[in-house]
């Protein structure tokens, strides 16, 4: 099932996961544009289609104070890097607006994002988890950020969006108005954040659009 943005499309599914080294995991499922999954003491999972950016590695992603500098720029007419950056800040931003402590950048989650936006390209699909492909969970177990001896919770956001719908700016805002999305951005638990992003739309590499993956995750004790 699947809903629609002027001139771009949202996943309607909310798939959350957790888990680690403490307690039981739980699944929950919420259809509502982006797909999310939370497991006790540990994980989450949602995805958009929007456009969206990666984010860089290690580091508290830095908010422009009132504006992010690049978040209104279109798909292939600012860099990966830029891009990403200023979803990051637009990100934190809305955290911030909510009394909410911003979210730092982690390299293995950017790692992550990209590989599954890479992933769902090649196979024109847009989803948490395309045939062939490992789940949320798997995916981030592939990387060094999981697992760990410790309590850990993980989340997920996913959009494409052409043209000025492809913009940073236009991929959060889109997110904000879906209450499953919403619901990652604004999860107080959650501290980092990766964004990978590739040029194109899930079934078009070549048009002029981004395809976003953000992966949060958090560890601690």
């Amino acid at each position: 099932m699947q809903g629609r943005l002027p001139g771009c499309q949202a996943d309607p599914k909310a798939h959350v996961q957790g888990g680690g080294s403490r307690g039981r995991a739980t699944t929950i499922r919420v259809m509502l544009g982006a797909v999310v999954g939370v497991i006790t003491a540990a994980l989450l999972a949602s995805m958009v289609m929007l456009v969206t950016a990666a984010v860089a590695d290690l580091g508290v992603a830095s908010a422009d104070a009132a504006k992010c500098r690049w978040a209104h720029r279109g798909p292939r007419h600012v860099s990966p890097s830029h891009a990403r950056h200023a979803v990051v800040c637009q990100i934190n931003k809305k955290r911030r607006k909510h009394g909410l402590k911003a979210v730092n950048t982690k390299y293995a989650l950017r790692k992550a994002g990209r590989r599954h936006s890479t992933y769902m390209q090649r196979h024109s699909c847009f989803a948490h988890q395309c045939a062939g492909e490992r789940d949320l969970v798997g995916r981030i177990y592939a990387t060094s950020y999981l697992p760990c001896n410790c309590t850990w919770r993980v989340g997920e956001t996913l959009a494409w969006g052409a043209r000025g719908l492809g913009t940073p700016r236009a991929i959060v805002k889109a997110w904000m108005h879906s209450y499953a999305h919403r619901h990652v951005i604004l999860d107080r638990r959650l501290r980092n954040v990766g964004i990978g992003l590739v040029w194109g739309s899930p079934s078009n590499p070549g048009a002029r659009a981004a395809t976003y993956t953000a992966d949060f995750g958090l560890k601690q004790g």
